[in-house]
């Protein structure tokens, strides 16, 4: 009996797997706008500050977005003055032979165009404000998914951690099965018990690789690459008391919401625009030439300069139908998007309340796994002592780990549940852009590129 009873306490201190992080520990009192030193873990913080400058979803939103500042310019450039230079050499053989050749320029300026011009250029700018939004968004769901992908990986590292503490268990106990079994104190049937929980615990601890792999990969393709330590998770903003408080935020805060109003109001310029075909055309010409002419046959040159100013009105009275078609499609595209409106809004409001329901269902599933823990140690200290007195096996004392095990690993799912939906209300809410982390990074400036083009005359360079 001693001899047994030194077997299972040395059992017991094989078997002994550590402790998975708490919730306490895992999401901790750093900020998410404070980076640490280089030289340490990555946080989630320089995360999203990789994902900011290097994203390429980013990036290209952003290229983007200054194709609608030059739409701006083009639109502009409809009530600007052209200038257009010409030429002709001309021979002729008639009675006589002459050669001559007319050179001259013609200026353009649009005086009137029906209101085309102003409600173009105001369609242009909304657009613009519209376009800016969709960045916004684009944001949003980077820094969603870098925070959901950083968890993952917090979160299988652990998972295989655990996985690795139970094999390295099994392993020890089927190597003491084994001795035992050579003995005679162990029969065949015991030590194919433990070789089966040992080729359980290495599924598992594939799988575990699996996920860890794969989390790893997704982890890279948003923020470059992969970072041999990660910081714990930081504390996330301060949610909102209820889930009226959420709805009411989400509604005046939505980048979707305001993106759909905007593209409203383009349609609506828009529709100005078109009924500006309606309207009489004013245009002011300027026009210069020089001529010269010379007739072979009388030896005679003839020099004529001459310049015209004029003021040219175009009243449109029937143009096949296609302004008026222009007109109606018009309207209906002001009407579909004001229709969006409503679509985003109950978007939005449902997305809002899922992520409200989602974010407390998760904080209730991680305090009930926390409580199935702290039963699974209990009961693993109790098999354990009822061991020592022979009334419990050694595979009894590995079942009741792997249980523990498994308790850790769901409350490990569980704590990366909470983070995910608590980042995604933040997300629903509108409020996880760079700005509102207060990360150490230059923010983009959409203002800079607007400014250096909208009102530019010439040129191509950016």
């Amino acid at each position: 009996m001693t001899r047994s009873r030194d077997f299972c306490r040395a059992i017991m201190l094989a078997a002994a797997i550590p402790a998975a992080p708490t919730h306490g520990q895992t999401v901790g009192p750093p900020v998410v706008g404070r980076a640490a030193e280089p030289a340490g873990p990555m946080t989630l913080a320089q995360a999203f500050v990789e994902a900011y400058k290097g994203s390429p979803t980013l990036r290209a939103d952003r290229e983007g977005l200054k194709i609608l500042d030059e739409d701006v310019a083009v639109a502009r450039s409809a009530g600007r003055p052209t200038l257009q230079g010409e030429g002709s050499i001309t021979r002729a053989e008639l009675d006589v032979v002459g050669t001559g050749y007319i050179v001259g320029a013609r200026l353009t300026q649009p005086i009137f165009r029906g209101f085309r011009v102003v409600n173009n250029v105001r369609a242009a700018q909304t657009n613009v404000r519209a376009g800016r939004e969709s960045l916004r968004q684009s944001e949003i769901d980077v820094f969603r998914e870098v925070a959901a992908q950083y968890s993952a990986v917090l979160r299988d590292r652990e998972v295989l951690a655990l996985n690795q503490a139970l094999i390295n268990s099994v392993q020890t106990v089927r190597q003491a099965e084994l001795r035992r079994l050579e003995l005679g104190e162990r029969t065949k049937t015991d030590v194919a018990q433990s070789e089966a929980r040992l080729a359980s615990a290495v599924a598992s601890l594939a799988r575990a690789e699996q996920h860890l792999s794969e989390s790893e990969t997704r982890l890279r393709s948003l923020i470059g690459r992969v970072p041999t330590t990660l910081a714990p998770l930081p504390e996330l903003p301060q949610l909102p008391a209820s889930r009226d408080d959420a709805i009411d935020r989400a509604m005046e805060f939505s980048p979707r919401i305001r993106q759909k109003k905007l593209e409203a109001e383009v349609a609506h310029h828009q529709v100005n625009a078109a009924k500006g075909a309606l309207a009489p055309q004013i245009d002011f010409v300027a026009t210069i030439n020089k001529r010269d002419e010379i007739v072979q046959i009388l030896g005679r040159k003839v020099n004529q300069d001459f310049a015209t100013l004029q003021a040219v009105v175009t009243v449109p009275i029937y143009q096949g139908g296609s302004e008026y078609a222009a007109i109606r499609r018009a309207r209906h595209t002001e009407t579909v998007r004001v229709i969006e409106i409503d679509e985003e809004t109950r978007a939005v409001y449902a997305g809002a309340v899922i992520a409200w329901d989602r974010w407390i269902a998760a904080r209730k599933a991680r305090e009930a796994l926390a409580n199935a823990i702290q039963a699974n140690e209990t009961a693993v200290a109790g098999v354990k002592r009822e061991a020592l007195s022979g009334s419990r096996t050694t595979l009894d004392i590995l079942d009741a780990e792997s249980e523990l095990r498994d308790a850790r690993i769901a409350h490990r799912n569980a704590v990366h549940d909470e983070y995910v939906a608590k980042f995604g209300l933040l997300a629903a809410l509108g409020t996880a852009t760079a700005s509102d982390f207060n990360l150490e990074v230059e923010p983009y400036d959409p203002d800079a590129h607007y400014r250096s083009v909208q009102g530019r005359w010439i040129g191509t360079g950016p």
